[in-house]
């Protein structure tokens, strides 16, 4: 569960899996949310690079690029 301002703003299970043959990243977090639209989910993963150093941390940066565009470099949905 992810809060901000005392508000849950994500809840959810995060799975990890171990990566092999990347040259910086040992795992990734995985997880499935709703997009807002009726029986659509999508599937979000982050590598285990810097700052994302944990499952929460995975979290935080997939909200904080959802957040501000700039930083996201996932393609989006269309």
């Amino acid at each position: 569960m992810e809060s901000f301002r005392g508000k849950t703003i994500w809840r959810g299970t995060v799975e990890v899996f171990a990566v092999s043959d990347h040259p910086k990243a040992k795992r990734c977090y995985a997880w499935i949310e709703g997009t807002g639209k009726a029986n659509r989910s999508r599937f979000v993963a982050v590598l285990e690079l810097p700052p994302v150093k944990s499952a929460p941390d995975a979290v935080r940066v997939a909200i904080a690029s959802e957040a501000n565009p700039c930083y996201n470099t996932h393609d989006k949905e269309t």
